[in-house]
């Protein structure tokens, strides 16, 4: 039960702040930014993604299960190899 009104005040919180930003809690302490809206593109460059093209039909969608479920395994096997790597730092 405190843990569902301890959620539900930590959500209502996050919400307000990000519909009203900063300047709505009104904190004596918080300097007050100019409404300004930053349109600059960022300086970092643009990541080319591979693009996995598997077709259509029937074909491409058996091909593109069977990638889901690769990409997946591969997925949890990372996971377990990262595991292992922070349980071996800490020492446990």
């Amino acid at each position: 039960m405190s843990l569902g009104i301890i959620a539900t005040a930590l959500f209502l919180s996050m919400a307000y702040g990000l519909y009203n930003g900063m300047t709505g809690w009104q904190f004596p302490e918080i300097p007050k930014f100019p409404n300004r809206r930053f349109n600059r593109k960022s300086a970092s460059p643009a990541i080319d993604m591979p693009s996995i093209d598997v077709g259509d039909g029937i074909g491409g969608l058996i091909l593109s299960i069977l990638l889901w479920v690769v990409i997946s395994i591969l997925f949890v096997v990372l996971l377990i190899v990262l595991e292992a790597i922070f349980r071996f730092s800490l020492g446990h």
